[in-house]
């Protein structure tokens, strides 16, 4: 137990879109995410539960969205030191 509170690990940030403006919490889908450029090193004990995300085209099709609480898609990257939203890039 002593180790989990010295564990750590890298993760990278990404922004919803009520944390970009309140226009794009209104008009977004609520699994969407902007992926960005900035890493963080976190202890892992503050790690809550599974996260996945994809592409847009690679969520799975179901009726059911209860059982794909934990996965969310993302389709642009946000620097948050200009505020620019900009295409995902192909390679990310």
């Amino acid at each position: 137990q002593s180790e989990m509170k010295l564990t750590q690990v890298k993760v990278r940030r990404f922004f919803r879109p009520e944390d970009i403006s309140v226009e794009k919490a209104y008009c977004s889908d609520v699994r969407e995410v902007y992926y960005s450029e900035e890493l963080h090193i976190l202890p892992v004990d503050s790690i809550e539960g599974k996260c996945e995300v994809r592409r847009r085209s690679d969520l799975p099709e179901c009726n059911a969205p209860a059982l794909f609480q934990h996965i969310f898609f993302c389709e642009h990257l946000y620097d948050p030191s200009n505020g620019s939203l900009k295409q995902l890039p192909a390679n990310i």
